[in-house]
């Protein structure tokens, strides 16, 4: 065989193959640029760059306090979907009393590697949970599912 022969061949091939992903990937394709263009919900996203993703729970001001959303409320509750009993906290809309997102209660000892103390302020755990301080938070729940019911929003419950 000659090598124009062999070129035209992988030439084809190369060719085919790329035609064949772009037409699996068409629909795909299709979606992420809406969804980035118009939003992934078919409307226009409230931020730029956040998309639609949830308020915060509450926010540091310049002095180190705690500021509360006064939108939500957060509930400390447990998961009784299997023998461990894990803590919650569940944050909850005030406008609509939906369930928004359950995470660990930062007081269970299942929720951190090395749980604090009782006696820790609620300022102090919560902030515990912000930024670096964030990466010791152990949310290894293996069944999650069996309290996705009770939240409006399934993405919001993956922490």
């Amino acid at each position: 065989m000659d090598n124009k022969r062999r070129q035209f061949l992988k030439s084809g091939l190369a060719v085919g193959g790329v035609g064949a992903f772009a037409a699996g990937y068409a629909t795909t394709t299709k979606h992420m640029v809406e969804g980035v263009v118009d939003g992934s919900a078919g409307a226009q996203t409230r931020d730029k760059h956040h998309g639609n993703s949830l308020e915060p729970e509450y926010s540091v001001d310049t002095h180190g306090n705690l500021i509360p959303n006064p939108n939500q409320r957060v509930a400390p509750s447990m998961c009784f979907s299997c023998w461990s009993l894990c803590g919650l906290r569940v944050r909850i809309d005030n406008r609509n009393d939906e369930i928004l997102r359950i995470v660990g209660n930062p007081y269970h000892p299942l929720s951190h590697q090395e749980h604090i103390p009782f006696e820790t302020p609620v300022k102090e755990a919560y902030l515990g949970l912000a930024g670096e301080s964030g990466l010791f938070i152990v949310n290894c729940c293996v069944n999650k599912f069996g309290i996705l019911t009770e939240i409006t929003h399934f993405a919001a419950f993956f922490f």
